[in-house]
Parts: C-alpha cells; structure tokens; sequence
C-alpha cells in the first residue's frame, strides 16, 4: 500500500517539548512525512498530548517501526510528500483534491458532495446526498446550510457540513477526511433529533452515492469469517436484521455482515466499508447499475423510537478505482492506520497521570485481572437478554401475548451500541431494562486500560463507548428545558427518555471523552466533555443541594476539563463545588460510600489549589476512613482520596490499607462492576506512585471490597435524577 495514511497520539511529560514543529517520525529508511497538531498542554504551556500525521509505504504482513525524534531546526514542509493534498475555498465552495480523488462541496447545494473526480477524470453524474423518512413523512437532505474547513492538509483534509433533513426534526452534521495521495473518503454522519414532542419515529435513514451507469456491473460483499468476498449479481440488497441474522435480497440467513460492499464492473469500481455494521443494526445496502444506498436506519418491521435530543454518528468509507482491484476489510478498517507506543513507556512516566499505575506487583496483577475481567464483560454483554419494547416501564400482571415484547440477545442495536444494560430480563433498576449510560465512566477506564497495557480491545471499546456517550447519552436539544443542553442523561430506559427525571450531578463525566479526544484527535470528545463543563458552570447560579458525590463528580470532570484546556473558568467552578461540598458534608460521616465521591472531586481540586482547608478535611476524612477499615470492611470507592492524602504525606500505612484494596477488587463479569473497579484500582495506583512498590499489603486481605459485584444503589439513587431536577 502507498503512501498509506498513519496516526498517532503521544502524551509527553512535564516541560519536555516545547517546540511541537520539531518533532518528527523517522525510520530506518529515512524521515517520514509528519504533521504534529497539539491537542493538549501541561500549565508552563509544553505538550502535553500531540497527534501525529504521517504516510508511508506498507508492505503486506510487515511490522514498519518507527520512531519520535526532535530536530535541532524547523521544517518548512514535511519531507518526502509526493502530492499533498490541496483545499480550494471560494464563495462558498470548497473543492479537495488528494493528487488522485477529486471532491466538491458547495454551501445551499441539495448534494452533500456534487462533484467526484478520479484520477483527474470527471465521474458523470457522481453525487452523494442523503435521505431521511421520519413519522412515515419523507425529508431529504435539505441544502447545506455551512460548509467548514477544519483540516487543510497537507497531508489530510477535513470538511464538515451542516443543514437539516428536509423541513423535519433530523439535523445533520456530516465529515468528510481524505488523505494525500489516496482515491479514498472517510465519512462520519451525524444527526441529531431536534423535535418538539419527545420522541419521534425514524422509519429510514439513508446516504445516496450515485456512480456513472456500469456496464455489466458485479457485485460483491464480506461476511464475518469468509475468508474471501462473495459475488452477487446486480442489482443485490441486503440487510441486516439483528446482531445474528441477515437478509441476502428476500432470503434471512444466520450471521453478520462485515459491512464491506464493493460494485464494479472492471473499469470502474467503488467499494463502501461500513464500521459496526452488524452491530449497529438494523442497517442495509442496495447496490445497482449506477448507484449504493447504505442504510444507516433500515427498518423492516417497526419504526425506530428517536427521543428529542439524541443523536447518533456512523462512520463508513467510499473508495473509488479505475480497473484495479478493491481494498479489502482489514485495509479499509485501517483507514488511517493507527500506530501503537509500548504500554510500558506510558505506564511507568508521568506523562499520563491517571495511567502511570508503575511497574509495582501490585500494579501488574491489577492490569491482569482487569484484562481477564474485560473479557468476561465482553461474553456477558454478547449475551445477556433484554426487551427491546420501546417502553418506559416493564408489563405489570399481564395478560396473554405482549405486543411490545422484542427480546433480543447482546447489547447491539442503532441506539445500544458502545453501552451496556443491567443484568437480568426486564430488570426493573429504573425502569424497564435500563441502559447504564456508561457509568461511572466505562470510556475513562477502557482508555486508560489501553494506555497501560496496549491491548488494541479495550481501544475498540473505549472508542465504541465514547461515540456513544457523547452522541446517544448527551443532550443535544431540550426544548422544555434548554438549560440541560450539553448535559449527559443519567442511567435511563431508551437511553434518552426524561419520563423519570432528568439530568443528575451526581451521574456525571467527562475524562473519558477527553480520553478518547487525546486518543483518536476527534475534537467532537472535547467538544463534548466541553459542553457538560459548560453545564456545570451555569448549575451553579442556583442553589446547591444532594448528596455528597453530587458535589463530587462535578468537580473531576471541571478539574479534567482544566487540565485539557487550561480554562481557569473550570477550576474556579470545581472550587466552588468543593467549598459547597465541604460545607454540607463532613468528612468523618464515612458510612456512606458517596463520601468517596466527593473526596475523590475534592483530591482532583486540591492537586491544583494546594488550599489549606481542602487539605484539613481530606486528612480528617482519611484518618476516618482508616479507623473504620480496621473494624470492618469498608466500600472500595471510599479509597482513592485515602490514596491521594497517603502519596502527598508519604504516609506508608495509609499507603498499605489502599494498597490492599486494590488487591480484594471484585470486577464482576459485567460493565458496572467492571467500570467500579477498574476506576477505583487506577485512582488508587496511580496516586500512591512509587509509594506503590514501597507498601506491601497484608498477605491475607479480608473480604472483597463491596459493592461492585452487585452494581445496585439503595433505593434513594432512584430519586436523585427528581431531586436534581427540581433544583434547575
């Protein structure tokens, strides 16, 4: 492959670079050509996280090693680009070429792109628009309202356009991401529903490519485990009904889609690959003489239920060729190719706080049994059983069939994919079978487990987590309440429903959002982790009240969003919530475990404020925290700020009594105890630091800390989201 699209992210301690234009990737062969776009930076105003652009020629089932260099003196340009890639904006219009694919983008055009060249060869007739049908009412694409250049090359450009879906509640935002030298686009499509009325139906949503009329036109696609493409004649339909089945045209048949497509006729092809296919079904594709229809929403039996607020982003790929072969799944999956650092260069520096868990034994068997425990979450979240019945609440005594009933197999599904659901059919946490909304931050540790380790898994479930988190479980529109825009929802049925409250202080997050922005460069997850900021600054223009972790997950998130973007906006507000937080909550009440919370917010607070009352109480609730421990066993998330006063007082008693807790961590075999524990064991490592390897804990700990293996709260939980509620 030439000239193949790489990318990188790379965290950078303390006052180590200060000169991002400096930086370079080399190879035994030579320099790469590489663009370093800062994402991050520390507070004497070095790199913290920098993402890294670069191309190089991939040779089949080889290993390229390259490696980070700083140059005494600044490059003009990156060395080495054959053709960079070119971005024209005039009037409105803006045109991309990448030395081989040609695109146009015009602002009020009905086409999202109206112009397709190849090879320097007009496609006539080639368009891209898109199709909407929402309450049985057919709205296309309605004409672009903006047209932004976020990214201008040389090696990579990106253009997002904006508009509506016809005069409906569907609004778009699509990204268009192509690559020097290369006959591909990389699409990521987002609507988000902006209705009066609560909810609406989706009956179809859908993205038109229409292509020159081909000859004698094949078609061809990937089913998971087939070891090669399967050809069909044209025209060809499929669908995919659910995570187990697909329909080949009329006919269902057992497994998944790959989501690869390919129409070609030996002198012009295109090839369409679709992330999550199977897993974000029901989706569907139509290929014909002269055009693909990819269906994001394919219904065949029932409407999809989309709540006023929500949104969803899918990814897929075009690519375009002349008489050459297409690029196969593992190819266009790595589009771009993301490369891999040594878990243990990040793990054992301070370049990633919350990440540097150390080379300690203790550190080593919790990243074990965290990986062992990911895969169990991940067999369980396969196969666990819930309703998918468009309902609120479960049937109370009923009587004869259930209409509503859908049972369904796995966490799959437009709306579920990324999240995960309680355990149990027609558990009734909240509702009916309620969504988890991936507390208490499933994306943060899935990131930090994949920093510390390497494992490209928990990599795929962070990103899967956090498109989900920031699109599906935020707020994008309220019309009753315009105040909890940006906000996320709390653990709810249907993810989006407000029908038992809304939004909840004391279920909020943002470093996995963040996380997944140094990870990926997709500025969306600080765009995102921003927007609930925003949020939390407003709340407190009025009164404060709750419990303790409502004082307290506030404050990680504003101190987080401090660190990412040095807003002193931020920090101020996370005093605030912990000045407010100290006053209402004593910290000796250690029975209640939502104490932890807090303390833990106030930990995040004090590592940047150093103030002398933050300080007193945090050391009063640590000696309690200790003292309870040796009568009995006391809940895991009561441990972290324990950890923070040990490792800033270099107490190694307290520093033992935390270790040991990371030791005795149940992590369960699904996503909330899997989420506790991993948060509770990273917090707890990476604040004790070197103190980690000093401490050793008693050979025989006491019971496993609880509750995680349960994940259940006491019945008050349930009422928070009310309480909350009334207060805004």
């Amino acid at each position: 492959m030439r000239d193949w699209p790489l990318v990188t992210s790379v965290a950078f301690p303390r006052g180590h670079v200060t000169d991002p234009s400096r930086l370079v990737l080399a190879t035994d062969a030579g320099l790469l050509p590489s663009v370093v776009r800062p994402l991050a930076r520390w507070d004497d105003g070095s790199v913290w996280w920098a993402r890294i652009e670069s191309q190089a020629d991939l040779a089949p089932r080889k290993e390229l090693v390259a490696k980070l260099e700083m140059h005494s003196t600044e490059r003009p340009s990156p060395p080495g680009v054959k053709k960079q890639i070119s971005v024209t904006e005039h009037g409105g219009r803006v045109e991309v070429d990448t030395g081989r694919l040609r695109l146009r983008f015009r602002r009020q055009a009905t086409d999202w792109i109206e112009a397709i060249a190849l090879e320097g060869k007009q496609l006539e007739g080639a368009r891209l628009h898109g199709l909407a049908k929402v309450n049985g009412k057919e709205s296309p694409a309605g004409p672009v309202e903006d047209v932004v250049v976020l990214a201008s090359g040389p090696l990579r450009a990106l253009v997002e356009l904006r508009g509506r879906y016809g005069h409906g509640p569907l609004v778009y935002r699509v990204r268009f991401e192509c690559f020097a030298g290369q006959p591909f686009v990389r699409v990521l499509h987002t609507f988000e529903v902006h209705a009066e009325q609560p909810e609406v139906r989706l009956n179809r949503l859908a993205v038109v490519l229409q292509v020159p009329a081909l000859r004698k036109p094949k078609a061809a696609i990937f089913t998971e485990g087939a070891s090669a493409a399967q050809n069909r004649t044209v025209p060809a339909e499929f669908h995919q009904l659910d995570n187990d089945t697909f329909a080949d045209g009329k006919t269902p048949r057992a497994g998944k889609l790959r989501g690869w497509f390919d129409l070609g006729d030996g002198h012009f092809g295109v090839t369409l690959w679709a992330r999550w296919f199977w897993q974000q079904y029901p989706q569907g594709v139509q290929l014909e003489r002269n055009r693909i229809v990819y269906e994001l929403y394919s219904s065949r039996d029932r409407a999809a239920l989309a709540g006023t607020g929500a949104a969803k982003t899918h990814e897929f790929v075009w690519e375009f060729r002349g008489n050459g072969i297409p690029l196969e799944p593992a190819e266009l999956s790595n589009m771009p190719l993301q490369a891999e650092w040594p878990a243990d260069a990040i793990r054992t520096t301070s370049a990633v706080p919350h990440a540097a868990v150390g080379a300690s034994v203790a550190a080593t068997e919790f990243l074990q049994r965290l990986t062992d425990a990911w895969r169990r979450v991940e067999r369980t979240n396969d196969r666990e059983e819930w309703d998918d019945r468009q309902t609120v609440e479960c049937p109370r005594d009923a009587q004869g069939p259930d209409a509503h009933e859908r049972r369904r197999r796995g966490f799959y599904g437009m709306w579920n994919w990324g999240d995960w659901n309680y355990p149990g059919y027609h558990d009734d946490t909240k509702g009916c079978d309620a969504w988890g909304n991936l507390e208490y931050d499933l994306p943060q540790v899935l990131a930090l487990a994949y920093i510390a380790t390497g494992d490209q898994r928990f990599f795929e479930g962070m990103v899967a987590s956090a498109r989900h988190f920031m699109d599906v479980d935020r707020i994008h529109s309220q019309p009753r309440f315009p105040q909890w825009v940006g906000m996320n929802h709390p653990k709810n049925p249907l993810h989006w429903t407000f029908a038992l409250g809304g939004v909840d202080l004391g279920h909020t997050w943002v470093e996995g959002l963040l996380s997944y922005y140094f990870l990926t460069g997709d500025d969306r997850g600080l765009e995102a982790a921003r927007s609930i900021g925003d949020f939390l600054v407003r709340r407190l223009r009025a009164p404060l009240k709750g419990n303790p972790r409502q004082f307290g997950w506030p404050q990680i998130a504003l101190v987080s969003l401090y660190e990412a973007t040095r807003d002193s906006r931020f920090l101020d507000a996370a005093r605030e919530y912990g000045r407010q937080g100290m006053e209402r909550h004593a910290p000796d009440k250690v029975q209640d475990w939502k104490l932890g919370i807090l303390a833990e917010g106030l930990a995040y607070t004090h590592r940047h404020t150093q103030d002398d009352a933050t300080r007193s109480w945090l050391q009063t609730y640590a000696k309690a925290v200790l003292e309870a421990s040796a009568r009995s066993t006391t809940d895991a998330r009561l441990w972290p700020a324990v950890a923070y006063v040990a490792g800033q007082s270099r107490d190694p008693k307290a520093a033992r009594a935390a270790l040991a807790v990371v030791g005795r961590l149940d992590f369960g075999s699904w996503a909330k105890p899997f989420t506790i524990a991993g948060r509770v064991g990273f917090s707890i490592l990476a604040k004790l630091g070197d103190l980690a390897k000093e401490a050793h804990p008693p050979e025989s700990p006491p019971t496993p800390e609880h509750p995680q293996g349960s994940g259940r709260e006491t019945p008050a939980a349930a009422h928070e989201s009310h309480r909350d509620q009334a207060a805004e």
